[in-house]
């Protein structure tokens, strides 16, 4: 399996004034087109490696598995296999966040949360992934109180291994407010294999698709489970 060295490190090093940085972070500009990856497990003590392009933007031929701790619902640590072999998860929605600060990423989870109920109707577990660490992302769930789990990707490997889209070269690579862009995969886990049957990849901070788009795409697979009988 091949493997990407970043080799633009000494740019890092160069400061940015706060103006530049504030108009990057919302500024419109497409990122380059990226390859996609396929790999095994990966987790904050194990980045993984990438591989040649797949095509993620239509599917991913084989999803990684990953292990992050969770600071929401559900297991911690949360494990995206243990998560599939759940008999009674049908697909699972996962949503890359940008950054603590993102209006955009907050605003998402709090939808999500609003609505729960309709992905909970379709067996359909929602997973939010925050490139921060587990305090910050604890600061998020103390605020929101998500029905769902919310994970600590602190190193970015999980991040990384979806091919989560980032912008601007190695400047978006060391900011994450102007640099990493929103991405969403909705997994066909009904037979316990992920499947990816959806994905979406930002091009700007509000570049999403929205709470109706994520539920269709797991009703235009996964049947609706049957209401429950009501004895007379």
């Amino acid at each position: 399996m091949a493997t990407r060295t970043e080799t633009s490190g000494h740019h890092r090093q160069r400061s940015v004034p706060n103006a530049v940085v504030n108009w990057l972070a919302t500024g419109y500009l497409r990122p380059p087109a990226t390859e996609s990856l396929v790999g095994g497990v990966v987790g904050p003590h194990n980045p993984g490696t990438l591989s040649h392009a797949v095509g993620l933007s239509v599917c991913m031929t084989t999803i990684p598995n990953f292990e992050l701790p969770n600071v929401a619902f559900g297991p911690n640590p949360f494990s995206l296999e243990t998560a599939a072999a759940d008999h009674s998860t049908d697909a699972i929605v996962l949503l890359f966040q940008r950054d603590y600060h993102c209006p955009k990423c907050r605003a998402q989870v709090q939808s999500v949360a609003e609505r729960y109920d309709e992905f909970a109707a379709l067996n359909t577990l929602v997973v939010a992934i925050i490139p921060e660490s587990t305090e910050k992302a604890a600061e998020w769930q103390a605020a929101y109180d998500l029905p769902y789990p919310l994970l600590a990707d602190k190193s970015k490997a999980v991040g990384d291994e979806f091919d989560q889209p980032t912008r601007f070269g190695a400047l978006g690579s060391f900011h994450d407010m102007i640099g990493r862009m929103p991405f969403a995969m909705v997994l066909d886990v009904s037979d316990g294999n992920p499947t990816s049957i959806f994905t979406h990849k930002g091009s700007m901070p509000a570049d999403r698709p929205s709470i109706d788009e994520l539920l269709e795409s797991v009703r235009s697979t996964v049947t609706e489970s049957p209401a429950t009988p009501v004895d007379d």
